[in-house]
């Protein structure tokens, strides 16, 4: 790998008995406006099994939270920042397979600042986020219900 800023957001433990971490991953000729996403499986001694960053190269998008799914992949929720200045900021859902490859991303438009608290993925396929919303004077929980694709469900 070559140099560069590498930062962990989230760590979960894969039925397999190893770990993946998600976070964020600019390389050495890149600033922080230009950071991906990133996924490192290690195994229980802390050695590199896998690494994959994937994200689109003029946006801040990384991961923040991530689950197993019942399929042996995983779901990360995080965060594709378009302004740095003010911070605007929508979701991005993203599912890759055992080895780390990018099955889709699905971008959830937002019209507030979001922090993602956890993601799990619903007996019926889909996925739950949860967190918190900033609306310009206070907090607010938000929940979010997608389908199996990452697509938001209508009422």
């Amino acid at each position: 790998w070559e140099e560069g800023d590498i930062s962990a957001r989230d760590l979960d433990q894969t039925a397999d008995g190893n770990y993946l971490i998600t976070g964020a991953y600019a390389s050495g000729d890149e600033t922080d406006a230009n950071e991906d996403f990133l996924f490192i499986k290690i195994d229980p001694k802390g050695n590199e099994l896998w690494r994959s960053t994937f994200g689109d190269p003029n946006m801040i998008d990384y991961g923040a939270v991530l689950a197993e799914t019942m399929d042996g992949g995983y779901v990360a929720a995080g965060e594709r920042i378009t302004d740095l200045h003010t911070w605007d900021a929508d979701i991005s859902l993203v599912k890759i397979d055992e080895n780390g490859q990018l099955l889709w991303e699905q971008i959830i438009e937002t019209d507030a600042n979001w922090m993602i608290g956890t993601i799990l993925q619903h007996p019926d396929g889909g996925y739950v986020i949860t967190g918190s919303a900033f609306n310009g004077r206070t907090f607010d929980i938000f929940v979010i219900k997608t389908d199996a694709e990452g697509n938001m469900e209508k009422d």
